[in-house]
Parts: C-alpha cells; structure tokens; sequence
C-alpha cells in the first residue's frame, strides 16, 4: 500500500511540519472565472461547504490569512470542486496531497504545501467583497 506525505504526518502527529515556497500554480491549470470567497484561519469548514455546491465556472477565492502550519485544501475537496464544476481554487495559505492535485481537472495555486489536516470547527466567512 502505498502512503502519501499527508498520511504519514496524520498517522504520525508530532508538531507542525511545512514546506514553503513562493506563490505558484500547484496543478497548474488555467483558471479563470467570477471569485466566490472565503476567510478562514486553521479551519477548512466553509472550503467544504462550497466546493460541494454547483461552482458554475467560479473560482474560488480561499483566504487563510498565509498560514501555513495547517492545509486548507487536500485532494478530496479539489476532486469536489472539479466534480462540481469549479473552475479553480487559489489558497492564501497552504494545500496538502499536491502529488494526487496534481493528476485533477482544477487548476489550484497557493502559498505553500503543509502536510497537517484542519480542525473543523465551522468557523470562516463566505462571499466577503474584499477578502484578500
């Protein structure tokens, strides 16, 4: 069976674990569209909520105040976003499971790679007019 970064650091919780690096396309796709938004800090919840509704083209806009000790986005939430019509997702913050990402129809960008899941607490704002 093979194991991804992400499940190692899940099995394996022993503080925070980051790979930083500057802001690129991480499944470098083109995506463009009208931005629906989020604000969240250490808490996917919200990220959850939308990639789950119709994204009719939309990209999604995740604010995670450039955080980057928790990921904000993993692979079953991107296979979401694209199973339901999201055109992209660029992250302010960290995303796990690039490798999986990477092999999506979704183009994705973010601040850096952090192998550490969220707490879901159902904290974050939705469709904030000025979010980053």
């Amino acid at each position: 069976m093979a194991f991804t970064t992400p499940d190692l650091s899940d099995a394996h919780p022993v503080g925070p674990r980051i790979w930083a690096f500057s802001f690129v396309p991480l499944a470098p796709r083109e995506s463009c569209g009208p931005v629906s938004t989020i604000a969240c800090d250490a808490d996917n919840s919200r990220v959850a909520e939308a990639v789950a509704e119709p994204g009719n083209g939309r990209v999604l806009l995740v604010d995670g105040q450039g955080a980057l000790h928790r990921s904000l986005l993993g692979d079953r939430l991107a296979q979401l976003a694209s199973d339901n019509g999201w055109a992209g997702v660029v992250v302010i913050g960290a995303i796990r499971d690039v490798e999986v990402i990477d092999g999506i129809d979704i183009g994705v960008q973010a601040l850096g790679v952090c192998p550490v899941k969220t707490d879901k607490q159902g904290v974050g704002d939705r469709d904030i007019p000025d979010v980053a």
